[in-house]
């Protein structure tokens, strides 16, 4: 990883707690990583940048305390977080190799195994038709009509990807009539009856 970002949102609500976002120093040099040119070229990230960052030790200590305060905003206190992701599982497999670098496993932390992947939303909500339509993260945005700044910096791709999990997520909500339209807006039930 060279980069990481983050922002903790209500389950519930929908609003954001708290944003996160750094550099990360190199690391894993002496288990043969590298950085490859073409990578740093296409997402236009520089060495000075990197080197510039945190120690990957350091990144993982405040993952798990930005998690932890997480755990207190959620009224089910046994439930972890759920990372939400485009194309998340690329993602998630960075994020379990540079936990368990610093001896960590991210499984106590977060519902690892479970996921929110906005890129699979997407394609859900979108119904394909034909091989050419695409599920980049700029294409999904765009069919959604949220804004994609500066694309490959980790804080705007990971503003772009809450916006269109928000943007999923109300739209669901509202289909299948949890959302309800009150005098201060959009308001969610907090439960509902199964008439039988």
């Amino acid at each position: 990883m060279t980069q990481i970002a983050l922002i903790l949102l209500n389950g519930k609500t929908l609003d954001e707690i708290t944003r996160y976002t750094t550099f990360i120093k190199p690391y894993g040099q002496e288990l043969g990583l590298t950085y490859q040119k073409a990578a740093l070229d296409y997402t236009g990230i520089t060495m000075a940048q990197i080197e510039g960052g945190k120690a990957i030790k350091e990144v993982i200590k405040d993952l798990i305390e930005i998690i932890t305060q997480a755990r207190s905003h959620n009224t089910h206190i046994a439930y972890k977080p759920i990372l939400v992701g485009h194309n998340v599982k690329f993602d998630k497999g960075f994020l379990k190799y540079a936990f368990q670098y610093v001896k960590e496993d991210i499984a106590k932390y977060v519902e690892f195994e479970d996921h929110f992947c906005t890129m699979r939303l997407s394609q859900a909500k979108s119904a394909p038709e034909g091989p050419d339509l695409q599920y980049k993260l700029e294409q999904c945005c765009e069919r959604a009509n949220v804004e994609l700044l500066d694309g490959h910096d980790a804080m705007n791709d990971t503003i772009a990807t809450k916006e269109l999990f928000v943007t999923h997520i109300r739209s669901l909500r509202e289909s299948t009539g949890l959302a309800v339209q009150g005098e201060e807006g959009t308001k969610f039930r907090h439960s509902f009856k199964f008439e039988i």
